[in-house]
């Protein structure tokens, strides 16, 4: 959210010589010259659009207490694989780790997405968790859809054969990254916040020539009410700057999966983690394209 407010207000790398700000400031807004407040009506039509962005998705709660089973949604874990599939390896022949699976016979139906089918994530052990930030559609990372009636079992995660317990892992404990959690999945409404590019765009366009903080503090009350969560469907959340600002990932609309940090995964400092999806491709059932990115404060 910082990289967002400093883009969004133009703040400059090198100090700014104006007096120290009023401590008694909203203490996540930047400093601002003094300038009028922004009308009335404008801030309130503002907030009635963003209070509207709201979309249908599916909540992953965590249940400890449920057995881990080869189907249904999870995090961590063994993997289902096939009768005699090896588990998958990133480029250079070392295993990925298996990080989610969505069951959607477990989900509320949402437009445009499956209504059964198993989707596996894995990403790579390196130090970016196989994340390439050149090319968010490459990487060491794996998404797959697994038949349902297909028949195999839970396989462990192999041996790397160089040490396994220092490859990096989202993980927050080795017992769940080996034992895995299952998620019990609940449709819920998933509203919009600040770091969505349709809000920092339309937020960004207001004025330059009136004072934003009120209407950000209102901004800010909103989205704090947004819990952290786990979900399909829904929007996606960036603790520095939306994917879809590069041209080449601006049609990626749809979220197939927001893994943010909490007790069980973290992403660096508290980040969140997302693999999104054009509309079309999710249309065909074609899940080749999926752009996977994380980032943190």
């Amino acid at each position: 959210m910082i990289d967002v407010l400093n883009r969004l207000f133009g703040r400059a790398s090198e100090p700014d010589p104006a007096p120290a700000p009023d401590p008694t400031r909203h203490p996540s807004a930047p400093a601002q010259p003094e300038l009028p407040p922004l009308p009335q009506e404008e801030v309130d039509a503002f907030l009635d659009w963003y209070r509207a962005q709201r979309k249908p998705a599916v909540r992953f709660t965590p249940d400890p207490d449920a057995p881990v089973a080869p189907l249904g949604s999870r995090l961590l874990g063994p993997a289902f694989l096939v009768d005699g599939e090896e588990w998958p390896r990133d480029e250079t022949g070392r295993p990925l780790e298996f990080l989610a699976q969505i069951d959607f016979a477990d989900c509320a139906p949402l437009d445009g997405y499956p209504r059964t089918g198993v989707i596996q994530f894995f990403v790579g052990m390196d130090d970016t968790l196989g994340l390439n930030n050149n090319l968010l559609l490459g990487g060491n990372r794996l998404v797959r859809v697994v038949a349902r009636d297909a028949r195999g079992s839970l396989q462990d995660r192999p041996a790397s054969g160089s040490g396994s317990k220092f490859l990096s892992t989202p993980a927050q404990s080795d017992d769940v990254r080996l034992r895995g959690i299952m998620l019990v999945a609940e449709p819920f409404e998933d509203q919009i916040d600040l770091s969505n590019k349709d809000a920092e765009t339309r937020f960004f366009g207001l004025s330059e020539d009136h004072d934003l903080d009120p209407l950000y503090e209102e901004i800010d009350a909103i989205d704090r009410m947004r819990a952290p969560s786990h979900h399909t469907g829904g929007y996606p959340a960036f603790t520095q700057s939306d994917i879809r600002f590069e041209k080449k990932y601006a049609d990626f609309d749809h979220v197939l999966l927001r893994l943010t940090s909490d007790d069980i995964l973290m992403w660096g400092d508290a980040g969140e983690c997302v693999f999104m999806m054009r509309s079309a491709d999710l249309a065909r059932g074609d899940f080749s394209g999926i752009a996977y990115s994380w980032d943190c404060g």
